[in-house]
């Protein structure tokens, strides 16, 4: 063997003569091969003037000096140019491409390649470990101190979706690989939060409602939106002048805590009639109106018995004070609630109607810190909200600051067009920025925190 495996070096033999001559071709070799940098590796032909030392991969069809050299590395050393074949795996910088390239079989490839290749190759992986074993219920494991998740530009989100409501997509922390803590969308679409013991029997801390936002506490025994609310109306919004101790009322009376406005006429025509004859009773039937309310209120069920309470009947007067206009439409108020002491924060809820003409209620953006149309937020900012006869009850639920008066009068205002009518029912007023619905049924248990 005269020369080395890798890049034929020739070798002095033993009783050479002319011993330099054979061990300067070796560093000649070297000088062109190692920490390889190429000019180019477009040109098929040999520059007309090369620099002492250049270097070319030679491209195809070759021609003239290089004929037949496709691919090699072309040095030009003592005024001719020697070449060299790569081999697998060599390594070039190309200067006038400022890129890597590698000598694979097929030829010369930029590194660039391989790396993306290898990038998706890791797409669609089945399982990936970092510094721990994946398997099939854990596709990917990672045992480190810590994970980070940064923004790329400004956000983040870390995404976990689930099949099916009855499936799970959650957290969950373990001890021992135990569980005991969990939260996230667990067997429904409510936000949990759970505890356990011994990671088999599990308890719910907390539970939000997908469709309102309210709270419950299942271990405590308490559902913030229903067993804790009270209704700060002494009347409990019925509208009733009997003891709000009774069921039944025999007749309606207009409440402290609300007047009429521009000479608008207040009146309670009908009342929801417990132990009703339309759902099988034997009382008396329901009025229309208040048969199409307790439909919205309770759904298919409950409508035979509970606590009677009478809707208020709003015909709009002929004074023109507090007018607004929303589009074409001017509408004035036609109730307004008396100078009660309000909490700092509270939430107001009621039904509304609209019979003839047009309803609004209009948003108080200093006041009002949440609006909501039938459990759908209204953007603050708008003109009001209108009401029109096709949309039946409607369910609007505020939450309020009160004045630096500590009192409220524009809560329970009504507005309506010039000779509209409309109709309210079960107004509530409750402590705190909560979400009451009514889920709590039509009436609410009255706190009688303050009189008429």
């Amino acid at each position: 063997m005269n020369e080395t495996e890798n890049l034929a070096l020739p070798y002095i033999l033993p009783s050479q003569a002319q011993k330099h001559v054979t061990h300067n071709e070796a560093l000649r070799r070297l000088d062109g091969l190692v920490q390889l940098s190429v000019r180019s590796r477009v040109l098929a032909e040999a520059p007309q003037q090369p620099s002492k030392g250049e270097r070319h991969i030679v491209a195809g069809p070759a021609a003239g000096a290089w004929a037949g050299r496709e691919g090699q590395v072309a040095h030009f050393v003592d005024g001719a140019w020697i070449f060299h074949e790569p081999r697998g795996g060599w390594l070039a910088w190309v200067e006038d491409e400022a890129q890597l390239i590698i000598c694979r079989e097929g030829g010369w490839a930029p590194v660039a390649e391989g790396i993306a290749a290898a990038i998706d190759a890791l797409q669609n992986i089945e399982l990936l470990g970092v510094n721990a074993s994946a398997d099939a219920a854990n596709r990917l494991a990672v045992s480190s101190p810590a994970s980070l998740f940064s923004h790329s530009g400004d956000s983040h989100r870390l995404k976990i979706n689930k099949n099916a409501p009855e499936d799970t997509a959650s957290i969950l922390f373990q001890t021992g690989f135990s569980g005991r803590a969990e939260f996230g969308l667990t067997g429904d679409d409510d936000w949990h939060v759970k505890v356990s013991p011994d990671g088999g029997s599990w308890h719910d801390v907390l539970v939000a409602r997908k469709q309102d936002g309210a709270v419950e506490l299942p271990s405590a025994g308490l559902a913030l939106d229903k067993s804790l609310f009270l209704n700060l109306l002494p009347d409990s919004g019925r509208f009733s002048a009997s003891s709000q101790a009774n069921l039944t009322s025999s007749s309606a009376a207009l409440p402290g805590y609300l007047n009429a406005f521009n000479g608008s006429a207040l009146s309670f025509p009908a009342k929801f009639i417990h132990n009703n004859t339309t759902y099988g009773g034997a009382a008396g039937a329901l009025d229309p109106v208040i048969d199409e309310l307790i439909q919205k209120v309770y759904g298919p069920a409950g409508l035979r018995y509970g606590p009677e309470f009478w809707y208020m009947n709003v015909v709009a007067g002929e004074g023109t004070a507090s007018p607004y206009s929303i589009g074409s439409d001017t509408f004035f108020r036609a109730t307004i609630g008396n100078s009660n002491p309000r909490p700092a924060r509270y939430t107001t809820g009621f039904l509304a109607r609209c019979s003839s003409g047009k309803l609004a209620l209009r948003p108080m953006n200093g006041a009002i810190n949440r609006l909501t149309r039938d459990g759908l937020p209204v953007a603050m900012g708008t003109a009001g909200v209108i009401v029109e006869p096709s949309d039946g009850w409607v369910y609007f639920e505020m939450q309020l600051t009160r004045s630096p008066l500590a009192y409220e009068q524009s809560d329970m205002a009504i507005n309506l067009t010039a000779g509209g009518e409309g109709q309210v029912a079960l107004p509530r007023v409750v402590a705190g920025w909560v979400s009451i619905g009514l889920e709590g049924g039509a009436v609410l248990p009255c706190g009688k925190l303050f009189g008429e």
